[in-house]
Formats: C-alpha cells, sequence, structure tokens
C-alpha cells in the first residue's frame, strides 16, 4: 500500500488563496442617504411671518432662498437656505382677485431672470411678478378654452422661457410663452398613455421633457417638449415605486425625479428611467415625518425641500454620503447565513 499523499505545495498554494480571498476586503459602492436638516413654521396653522397655513407649493431660486405658495394665507413667503424668514414681497397684496391678490395660491416657480410665477388657484390664472414681488402681468380666467384655467395647481418654467402650466380641473397641461401668449396643450380626461385623472404637479428637466403627477391614476407620466408622450411608471399602492394621490414633482439637476407621494405621507425618488431609487418620511408630526405633503424641489445642492402641508410647515432634507465598512467574503458568507458579523445598517433613504 502506498503512503498517503500530503497536500503538497500545490495544494498548500491553493489554499493560501482561498483563505486569503476569504479574508480580503470587498469594497461596498458609496450610498447617499437623506437626513433631515431643519423645519420651518408648524405644527398649527399661523398667519405670523414665517410660518404657514397648509401650504402647497415651492421653488428654489439660483441663491438657495425658497419661495413658498402659504396657500391658506393667500400669500408668498420667502424663506434662505438656512430657515430664515426673510420676507413676505410688499407687491403681493393678500387676499383678493386684483393684481398681485391672491385666492388659494398652489403653485409656484422661479425662472432664470429671477421673476417669480404665481398659480393663483382659485382665480384660475398666473400672475408674473419680479424678484422684489413687483406685479408685472397675469394670464388666464375661468374656463376650458385654449389659455383658459379651471383651478391650475403647479407651474414650471423651462429653459426657454416656456410656461407649464397644470390645469388640474380641466385634466390637462398647457404651455405658454414667457408674455403669457398660448402657445399648445395636451391631455385628456382618462388612464390611457397621455391622459390624465386631475394632474396637480408638473415640473421640467434640463432637457426639456416634462413631468407630471397623474393624481388620481396614482402614476407619474412624461412628455417631450413637443407634448409627445414618452413613458410612465406608479400605480395605486403603498410599496416601493407605488402611489397615493401624488401631489408635487421635481427633477434634480441628475434628472432624478422626485415625488410628493401625498397621502402615503413620503417623498419617493426615480431615475430619469422610472426606476425606483429611495424614499423617506412616514405619517407624524416629528422631525422628517410628514402629514399630507404636497409639494417637493430639489436646490443646487441636492437638499429636498418639502411642504409638509398638513403640518403647517417646510421641511429640508440634506443628502449625506455614507461609506459602508468593508466586507471579506467571509463576512459576507457568514452574513447571508446569518452567523454573527455582517450586519448591513438600514438606512430611510438611498440612490
Amino acid at each position: 500500500m502506498k503512503p498517503a499523499l500530503g497536500m503538497g505545495w500545490v495544494g498548500r498554494a491553493a489554499c493560501l488563496v482561498v483563505v486569503g480571498l476569504l479574508l480580503a476586503p470587498c469594497w461596498q459602492a458609496e450610498a447617499t442617504t437623506y437626513q433631515f436638516e431643519l423645519s420651518v413654521g408648524g405644527p398649527d396653522a399661523s398667519a405670523h411671518f414665517g410660518e404657514f397655513s397648509s401650504p402647497e407649493g415651492l421653488a428654489v431660486d439660483s441663491s438657495g432662498n425658497v419661495w413658498v405658495a402659504d396657500t391658506f394665507n393667500d400669500r408668498i413667503q420667502v424663506i434662505s437656505s438656512t430657515g430664515d424668514y426673510l420676507r413676505t414681497p410688499c407687491g403681493w397684496k393678500g387676499y383678493g382677485d386684483g393684481d398681485g391678490e391672491f385666492t388659494y395660491p398652489y403653485g409656484v416657480a422661479v425662472d432664470s431672470s429671477g421673476n417669480v410665477w404665481v398659480a393663483d388657484s382659485s382665480n384660475h390664472r398666473i400672475q408674473k411678478f419680479d424678484s422684489s414681488g413687483t406685479y408685472l402681468d397675469q394670464f388666464g380666467s375661468l374656463g376650458s378654452g385654449n389659455g383658459e384655467f379651471d383651478f391650475p395647481t403647479d407651474i414650471a418654467v423651462d429653459s426657454s422661457g416656456n410656461v407649464w402650466v397644470a390645469d388640474i380641473n380641466n385634466h390637462r397641461i398647457q404651455k405658454f410663452d414667457s408674455f403669457g401668449a398660448y402657445l399648445d396643450q395636451f391631455g385628456a380626461y382618462g388612464t390611457g398613455d397621455g391622459e390624465f385623472r386631475y394632474p396637480q404637479g408638473v415640473a421640467v428637466d434640463s432637457s426639456g421633457n416634462v413631468w407630471v403627477t397623474d393624481t388620481a391614476n396614482h402614476r407619474i407620466q412624461a412628455f417631450d417638449s413637443l407634448g409627445n408622450y414618452l413613458v410612465q411608471f406608479g400605480s395605486g399602492g403603498v410599496g416601493n415605486g407605488e402611489f397615493y394621490y401624488p401631489g408635487g414633482v421635481a427633477v434634480d439637476s441628475s434628472g432624478n425625479v422626485w415625488v410628493a407621494d401625498t397621502n402615503n405621507h413620503r417623498i419617493q425618488a426615480f431615475d430619469s428611467l422610472g426606476n425606483y431609487l429611495a424614499q423617506f418620511g412616514c405619517l407624524g408630526q416629528g422631525d422628517g415625518e410628514f402629514d399630507g405633503p404636497s409639494g417637493v424641489a430639489v436646490d443646487w445642492s441636492g437638499n429636498v425641500w418639502v411642504a409638509d402641508t398638513n403640518n403647517h410647515r417646510i421641511q429640508k432634507f440634506a443628502p449625506v454620503t455614507v461609506i459602508p465598512e468593508p466586507l471579506t467574503m467571509l463576512g459576507m458568507c457568514l452574513g447571508i447565513c446569518g452567523v454573527g458579523g455582517y450586519v448591513r445598517k438600514r438606512v430611510r433613504a438611498r440612490l
């Protein structure tokens, strides 16, 4: 009988390679989480400066200031990037139907020249102001014809100065030039591609594509600058990528789409193809919690601003890069098998 053979140098080398692979660090990709940074206003409705009553919409200008449609106070307020109250421009006169007056303003946008556009919803019109609040112009009236509105709820301005309006009760999006002249429209009542049921929010990305919250259809639809249907995502529900009466929509500088999932009391993020990326928020009054958030905006630093409507406040969330600790293949195996050592930190939102 031959003696048993040892491992030999080849076997020992192979073993060392396997052990080395098991113990070598494996670097995981960085992740971005969003954490609560500050809150302005709330928890109760108030008419004091720097406080709100059911704010519905908001927009961020090139200086990082946040313009808030303080809906039930019939005014627009401006806060700084650090949450300090700046002003309620004197050109905005409060409740009424005259020039510079509002009745339940829902949406607000700031164009590249600093002009401020307001969806004066119950007056069924759009008003335009300069950055100091001086009244400049208006267009629209109650109706269903071209250039008429039935409770416009949101507004967006593209890089060419065109103005896009969510004409909610007419189930359509209308397009105007920078002087308020009617250009085009798309949409009709229904559930098919390019049709809407009460579209509440509208945003335009850097490529000129138009993103619409098709609220009662519980989905997001996208169109090109000519109004041609491109894509849609979402359905009714509470899972990732599902919606329950979504309100506002925003597109960040990377092309990611942010949605105020109003009746699910959360914010969801998607890439430009509609793939689900992240979410944060739940029902409540604490920091980072929401009650019917209706508006969302993203500034140039990537901070996410939310109109927390029923909590009568604005909340800001800052991006934080998370670099996971390196794991070994052995640690990953043990973690997968539920044996010690490998613990993945849970985060509420990640991109």
